[in-house]
């Protein structure tokens, strides 16, 4: 029997873990596309380094204008400098800039259906509303197995006929599988395009792209933009449902709703697999001619990305500093599942070029390339989402480590407490980005302090006071790519604060003598809370560097 009762509404102040800074302000001004020199032509996807595409591994140089500029040298820099370098980029070029994420969401369930398909699952509409006035609520169905002992990985991805449409006997049934991602102990979360943007160019905007306008947001953003922002918005409300795994969150997408979720990935680091299916050109296909048909969308489908993008004459394809696996790269360390065919405006040689050229990003941040991203090519030519494609990425899916122990490497900062300018805050110094793995266990290190881009939601925050006090921000999920948890055990994580003398350890434990436990408080949101430490130590002692360590069981 349906239920249509009311049965929850929660209010939740988000804490996108957004990978750089989300804001309508470029950080560089980017040259014209025709000023920039043309790459040479690649002849073969096993040319050595790729000559003809640019490489994510290497800086622009921004006071020559060109895009040889210096190589990035280790992870640290890859995090804070060249990884917001391309998000910058490409919102400059193909997607514009799309707002940051809403300072308040709220969710509400409207219905659950316990016995949905036979029993054997749980349907949940849940209906989100955020953003300035005007903006189209979101209204998301969930379904979730109820035979599997959770929490369990989760599949969200937008629809073009409504929800209900991807249902048995609906008239998207046959392209999504609904029974077969349910019987392989996997959620499914979707939403329809037309709750961010409509597919339509009369009216694409009128979800959330004009009500933003109108609130004085300044952003130039798109429909891809505003789709990959509102997988964001799904993403939000997944991680708080204590049955789904926040590690092993995926998102894929069909054809143009594919590219939606390449581009939600690039983003959200929250998204531990990207597997877009058949989302050819403007997906993981190149931009360059040359490559199958990657252009056709041009005229036909001008409200998807900007208007300059679109318009750009085709020879200038070839000067862009970017190419799609930049995208692709940005994923990185997390997990990339591409299905592709030549129905969609690609080629096996411009799929597996960009391919090839994006592993070399999962290797130099001591991922496993071949896992990490993967192409599988689907000699049939038809245009079809079938179930043997859903069968492949549900292996995919079950693939991810739990918890995120296996695959996601170390990040450890250190942070030098005494000498800092402003008593109020410490900023960080970053010390090593190692993975680091022992038996069935690994062990984690995430920022203490702020990065460069003042991404408080993305790191630990340390302030600390005159007093020798001081309290650490904790984030208490773990998302993909090892953002740590609290309350010192969640879900199969341990942490514990630890100190050294030297950024480079050895580390030990906190001594109880010399610091104790102050305080413990709730934070600026349901997602953080606060701990407040005191340091005993004499202020004549020597420098000493924090960081905090997290043990995760698999």
């Amino acid at each position: 029997m349906k239920s249509r009762a009311c049965v929850q509404s929660i209010a939740v102040v988000t804490a996108a873990l957004t990978a750089a800074l989300t804001t309508a302000e470029p950080l560089y001004a980017w040259p014209d596309a025709a000023s920039l020199p043309a790459m040479p032509a690649v002849t073969s996807p096993a040319a050595p380094d790729f000559p003809g595409l640019p490489d994510p591994l290497q800086f622009f140089d921004h006071a020559a204008g060109s895009p040889f500029g210096a190589a990035v040298q280790d992870g640290a820099a890859w995090r804070y400098q060249r990884r917001p370098e391309i998000l910058d980029m490409l919102r400059h070029y193909m997607y514009g800039h799309e707002p940051p994420p809403p300072t308040d969401v709220t969710f509400a369930v409207i219905s659950v259906e316990p016995g949905f398909l036979d029993g054997t699952a749980t349907k949940k509409v849940v209906r989100g509303v955020y953003g300035p006035p005007g903006s189209r609520p979101m209204v998301m169905n969930l379904y979730m197995p109820n035979a599997v002992e959770g929490p369990v990985p989760v599949i969200a991805a937008l629809n073009a006929q409504g929800n209900e449409a991807i249902e048995p006997g609906g008239p998207r049934a046959g392209r999504w599988d609904l029974p077969g991602t349910l019987g392989a102990g996997i959620a499914l979360a979707t939403a329809a395009v037309d709750d961010f943007a409509a597919d339509s160019a009369n009216r694409h905007a009128d979800a959330l792209i004009e009500p933003h306008a109108e609130a004085g947001f300044p952003g130039n953003w798109r429909t891809q933009g505003a789709w990959a922002w509102g997988l964001s918005r799904m993403v939000d409300y997944l991680e708080t449902v204590p049955a789904l795994d926040p590690h092993r969150i995926a998102v894929t997408g069909f054809s143009r709703r594919g590219k939606a979720a390449l581009w939600a990935g690039a983003l959200d680091e929250r998204i531990a697999l990207v597997g877009p299916h058949q989302s050819g050109a403007g997906g993981p296909v190149p931009n360059r001619p040359g490559w199958g048909n990657n252009t056709g969308y041009r005229n036909s489908f001008t409200w998807w990305f900007l208007p300059a993008f679109n318009e750009m004459p085709l020879s200038d394809y070839e000067r862009l500093p970017f190419d799609q696996h930049f995208q692709v790269a940005l994923i990185a360390p997390r997990r990339a599942f591409f299905t592709e065919n030549s129905s969609s405006g690609a080629d096996f040689n411009g799929a597996l070029a960009i391919r090839v050229a994006a592993q070399p990003v999962w290797s130099f941040l001591g991922a496993d390339a071949e896992t990490g991203v993967v192409l599988e090519w689907d000699p049939n030519s038809t245009h079809r989402h079938e179930p043997y494609h859903w069968a492949a990425l549900h292996a995919t899916v079950l693939s991810l480590p739990k918890g995120g122990a296996a695959g996601f490497r170390e990040w450890a900062v250190a942070l030098n407490l005494e000498g800092a300018e402003d008593p109020g805050v410490a900023t960080a110094d970053l010390a090593r980005t190692d993975f680091t793995a022992d038996g069935v266990r690994a062990l984690e290190s995430f920022f203490l302090g702020l990065d460069p881009l003042a991404l408080q939601r993305a790191t630990l925050r340390l302030e600390a006071d005159a007093d020798g006090r001081f309290r650490i921000r904790i984030p208490t999920r773990r998302d993909g790519t090892g953002h740590p948890g609290s309350r010192y055990v969640w879900r199969g994580v341990e942490q514990s604060l630890e100190q050294a003398d030297n950024p480079n350890g050895p580390w030990i434990p906190f001594l109880p003598e010399e610091l104790q436990l102050f305080s413990v408080e709730s934070g600026d949101s349901p997602t953080f809370e606060w701990v407040t430490l005191e340091d005993r130590r004499t202020a004549a002692g020597s420098p000493v560097f924090y960081r905090l360590r997290y043990t995760l069981e698999p």
